[in-house]
């Protein structure tokens, strides 16, 4: 029995983790997962660099990681 005062934390799936992320996002997350550098994502998406370390950045906020290799990690299995 859960006391009104006790945090219940329910696993976060990867796909609640995606739905966080514009369009974009995912597509900017899905050149990063292939070990894209962010010049590279800029050059295939035809943005600048700029615009892709804001995704980056955001990315990173609204899935609450700080590194490259903790947001790869989120993607595993």
């Amino acid at each position: 029995r859960v006391q009104d005062d006790q945090l219940v934390h329910q696993p976060v799936s990867a796909a609640d983790l995606l739905a966080k992320l514009s369009k974009t996002e995912l597509n900017v997350l899905s050149l990063l997962r292939d070990d894209a550098t962010e010049r590279e994502v800029a050059d295939r998406l035809g943005r600048s660099p700029h615009t892709v370390h804001v995704h980056v950045k955001n990315i990173y906020r609204k899935l609450g990681v700080t590194s490259r290799k903790h947001l790869t990690s989120l993607f595993r299995g």
